[in-house]
């Protein structure tokens, strides 16, 4: 049982009776509202064609979830709400969000990812939770960056918690997210079809330029040095820093990452330091990063390289799902290259999963491919209205 407050603005929750559990939330802080005529005009600017029905309410959630550790944390999230309609008729999109190197650029800070999420769907209806993940927004543990199962419980958590406070009472539940968050919506979907699926299936979902094959996207990156981007350097870091603290990879990072990166990425990847200013530390080139063992390990013996066998653990292309899925990426994306999404397509095609791809321009990037992978998503969720 649940007991709500209003304080100085903001929700607070307290339980009753039973002790605390993944997925009860703890407040509700409001930290902004958007009116049609402001949300119309960011559309417009953004050639975002969905209707406008609601003004809209964004909230920074806390909740509690469970850290890698597997005690419980207090994590947050943003969420934005419709303020035009009845719970019954809010559908809930669970958003997960692209790779962050700061802890404060996140959902619950009120991040443009948010924002254009709350354009996108609760101005039309729908009620959006976009959780931080460990490790970033309140939640003080390092980041488990691309840590399949932590970001399904984490995400996961955040939905549990949006359903206890009772912000929807739709049984349409929705799941998307680009990048990191394309592979994080993978993670959280097949979890949540397993543990909760029988009472709240998934109505669709639409995972956008993620690494759904994690370790055979760093093979195949390895095998192709001289097509990477310029921020490959920087997301290779960030990858091998978070599986050896989860895994204790077993030469550990100075037998893995030249001198003098090695001891400095703690400090690069604290969650105070901008993606770019990383890049600007770290080399240009992953012979200049990487020692030449662990890319001849990688290359030529990824079936025995503790790194690759960690990545495996965290693929999340490898099950079936219940509900259609509609993936979308930029045919020129050299972050994550497209020929995972096409091969995660074939396998989960081959094992009875309904798939498709949005039809988007031809030559479009990471960073490019994002707004109209945005606007494809918004579409095929209406389909399910």
């Amino acid at each position: 049982m649940f007991n709500k407050f209003i304080i100085f603005g903001f929700l607070v929750i307290t339980q009753t009776a039973f002790a605390q559990v993944a997925g009860d939330p703890v407040r509700l802080d409001e930290i902004g509202y958007y009116s049609i005529e402001q949300i119309t005009l960011y559309k417009k600017q953004l050639g975002i064609d969905t209707p406008t029905t609601s003004s809209v309410t964004a909230y920074k959630l806390s909740y509690y979830t469970t850290g890698i550790d597997g005690k419980l944390t207090i994590a947050t999230a943003g969420v934005t709400v419709p303020n035009d309609q009845v719970v019954e008729t809010r559908p809930v999109v669970s958003y997960q969000h692209g790779t962050t190197s700061r802890r404060d650029l996140v959902p619950s800070s009120g991040h443009t990812e948010l924002i254009l999420n709350g354009a996108y769907y609760s101005s039309n209806g729908y009620v959006v939770v976009a959780a931080d993940y460990l490790g970033l927004g309140e939640e003080m543990s390092f980041h488990p960056y691309l840590h399949a199962e932590s970001e399904a419980t984490t995400c996961a958590d955040a939905l549990l918690a949006i359903y206890k406070l009772g912000l929807s009472s739709s049984k349409k539940l929705f799941m998307a997210g680009y990048s990191q968050g394309g592979h994080a919506t993978m993670a959280l979907h097949r979890y949540w079809q397993n543990k909760y699926g029988a009472d709240r299936p998934v109505t669709a979902a639409a995972p956008m330029a993620g690494p759904y094959d994690l370790s055979g996207t760093v093979i195949e990156t390895s095998r192709q040095i001289g097509k990477i981007s310029a921020s490959t350097v920087t997301y290779t870091g960030y990858l091998l820093l978070a599986m050896n603290m989860i895994y204790s990879l077993d030469a550990g990072l100075v037998n893995y990452v030249q001198a003098p990166y090695a001891t400095q990425m703690p400090t690069l990847y604290d969650g105070t330091h901008d993606f770019k200013d990383i890049m600007a530390v770290l080399p240009q080139t992953l012979p200049e990063f990487l020692t030449v063992s662990l890319i001849d390990g990688i290359t030529h013996h990824p079936d025995t390289n503790a790194f690759v066998l960690a990545l495996k653990k965290n693929d999340v292309y490898d099950w079936k799902s219940e509900a259609p899925i509609q993936f979308c990426h930029g045919d020129a994306d050299l972050d994550v290259p497209p020929s995972n999404t096409i091969k995660t397509m074939a396998h989960m095609q081959a094992l009875g999963t309904v798939v498709s791809r949005a039809v988007i321009p031809g030559g479009l990037t990471h960073s490019t491919a994002g707004v109209p992978c945005f606007r494809e998503t918004a579409r095929f969720f209406e389909t399910f209205r």
